[in-house]
């Protein structure tokens, strides 16, 4: 895949590209492959309902504990434009790329999109984790 022409078969010379794609692995990684069976197989052990359920909960935990601190979702937990393990956070008084780097410095992973901290409920979260973000978001302003 990293030839000049990748479908153009030689056995007898390598033409690799003259830019990045000379770096592409021409067959994938098989231990990621074996790794990924078994985490779809994980999830479907668990079942679509019951994950999405557990994300509208975490959800729901999530928006009520940072609505105390000020933090407003984009979209509310039961908006059908929305995903139920994805939810968006402002303030109107917070850098939300100061509250990221503050959230990281708890181990949290997050980003922003378009304004707001963006946080994935994962079927591997719990209310713990929920409570790690209230916390960190409850001292965002200290």
């Amino acid at each position: 895949m990293g030839a000049t022409d990748p479908f153009g078969f030689d056995a007898t010379s390598v033409s690799l590209a003259n830019d990045a794609r000379r770096y592409t692995q021409s067959t994938m990684s098989y231990v990621s492959m074996a790794g990924l069976v078994v985490a779809i197989e994980r999830l479907l052990s668990l079942g679509e309902a019951r994950i999405e359920a557990h994300a509208r909960s975490l959800a729901a935990m999530l928006v009520s504990e940072a609505g105390k601190y000020g933090w407003q979702p984009f979209r509310s937990v039961g908006d059908p434009a929305g995903s139920p393990h994805i939810i968006s956070l402002g303030h109107p008084r917070e850098s939300v790329q100061g509250i990221v780097e503050r959230l990281r410095t708890h181990n949290i992973v997050c980003s922003t999109r378009g304004g707001h901290v963006r946080i994935s409920l994962a079927p591997y979260n719990d209310e713990s984790d929920v409570n790690a973000v209230s916390e960190a978001l409850a001292g965002a302003g200290s």
